[in-house]
């Protein structure tokens, strides 16, 4: 006779897998009863959904024999949680901001940005991000930021000619009126 059994089905959370019970065994003939156990994991779907049979088996002196099964669904049902993140941010035009973090209780976790929404406002607008942190087993949870978009930096010019200096007869109409040089009595 088996003792100690626990439920025969059991559903639980990835992160909370129960143990083992300690099962033990007596015999109205057999004083020296002992309990051999057997685990064995079946894969589901994903990472953190799998089912677990336990079994339990003792027999004695005579071959005859006492088991029991256990079955353990283990699911994942539990979305990533953010880590902490700024909503509100401001970064210049051609900066990228940085992606927020997250933890699963079973999985690793993927970061992606799930929308991007230009609006009005300020210089260059008002970014509405929305980021999606999906685990394993495709439980996710969303993070809305709002990106202030800036420019604090003034244009430069590209390929300006050197300075060099020429008479009022070097310089043709075009880069007169260019220079506007008003200081040369060239007419």
């Amino acid at each position: 006779m088996l003792s100690g059994t626990p439920d025969a089905t059991v559903t639980a959370q990835c992160d909370n897998v129960p143990v083992a019970a300690t099962v033990t065994a007596t015999d109205n003939c057999d004083v020296n009863a002992t309990v051999n156990f057997d685990e064995s994991i079946t894969a589901g779907d994903c990472a953190g959904r799998y089912t677990i049979t336990r079994t339990w088996t003792s027999s004695d002196v005579c071959g005859n024999v006492a088991s029991f099964t256990q079955t353990v669904n283990v699911v994942d049902t539990t979305a990533p949680v953010f880590e902490s993140f700024p909503i509100y941010i401001s970064v210049q035009c051609n900066e990228t901001a940085p992606l927020p973090t997250a933890t699963d209780n079973c999985s690793g976790v993927n970061v992606t940005i799930f929308s991007d929404v230009l609006n009005s406002g300020g210089c260059l607008g008002v970014i509405t991000r929305t980021y999606r942190a999906t685990d394993g087993c495709g439980n996710f949870s969303d993070l809305i930021q709002f990106i202030t978009l800036v420019d604090n930096t003034a244009p430069s010019f590209n390929n300006v000619p050197a300075e060099s200096s020429l008479q009022c007869d070097q310089v043709t109409m075009g880069e007169w009126q260019l220079l506007r040089c008003c200081s040369c009595n060239c007419f």
